[in-house]
């Protein structure tokens, strides 16, 4: 744990940061946490298409989108972390990055910054519960841009195929309930369900999306991946 404080008070931490992604490059056959990158690959049979990537964090290593990237996509990424702001500039140039948190104006927002990265969040509680838990060791607190979803993030979503990845600490549902889903209709969303410490939030998301005619196709460890009706009735067809 020292070691880690060492490097983040250092310019080292994002050369660690850079060979990791390279290793993740080289050596993994899923970018992802728990394969939902293969699942959606699956879902799609390798076509090209548009994604938008909340709480992308790093650009390889842990992604939903790279394998996608690979095949030719592109999309927006949005994380408030400045390292992989600066990551994915080195390995992602042709996606879109803005280094904000999604929220519902565009008001500055404190943000929960955690030496282990995938349990910093806006969201206090789901910061308190980690600190609480010795789940993660507070880095700092900041204010940072809260990015406003409009028209411009997600017409594109309209796009045939298109992938929404949502991954922020316990805000998954707000950006959800957010989205104009009788106007922007993304093929497939893949949406963290079992971190959350509710187990209502859980359900509400799946109900939720349900209604919006979205099917849970498939889950994993964390997530769960639902595919529009409209693609599931396509596919149907062939």
């Amino acid at each position: 744990m020292r070691f880690r404080t060492f490097l983040y008070r250092t310019n080292l931490v994002f050369f660690v940061e850079c060979v990791r992604e390279l290793r993740a490059l080289l050596f993994r056959k899923s970018y992802s946490q728990y394969n939902e990158d293969k699942i959606i690959l699956q879902l799609l049979s390798n076509q090209k298409g548009y994604y938008l990537d909340i709480g992308s964090g790093r650009p390889i290593s842990g992604s939903n989108t790279y394998a996608l990237y690979r095949l030719g996509w592109s999309g927006t990424a949005i994380d408030p972390l400045l390292n992989n702001a600066r990551l994915f500039r080195l390995f992602r140039h042709r996606d879109r990055f803005l280094n904000a948190v999604v929220g519902a104006n565009k008001q500055s927002i404190e943000f929960y910054e955690f030496e282990q990265y995938v349990y910093s969040t806006f969201y206090r509680e789901a910061a308190e519960y980690a600190i609480i838990h010795n789940q993660a060791k507070l880095r700092k607190i900041t204010k940072i841009k809260n990015h406003f979803l409009d028209s411009s993030d997600l017409q594109k979503l309209n796009h045939f195929p298109s992938v929404l990845s949502i991954d922020c600490e316990g805000a998954d549902f707000n950006i959800l309930k957010s989205i104009d889903f009788s106007r922007y209709r993304p093929t497939i969303i893949c949406v963290e369900l079992f971190r959350s410490q509710s187990l209502d939030v859980n359900q509400n998301i799946s109900a939720f999306l349900l209604e919006k005619n979205y099917q849970l196709i498939s889950s994993t460890v964390l997530n769960g991946l639902f595919v529009s009706g409209e693609y599931i009735l396509k596919l149907r067809m062939k």
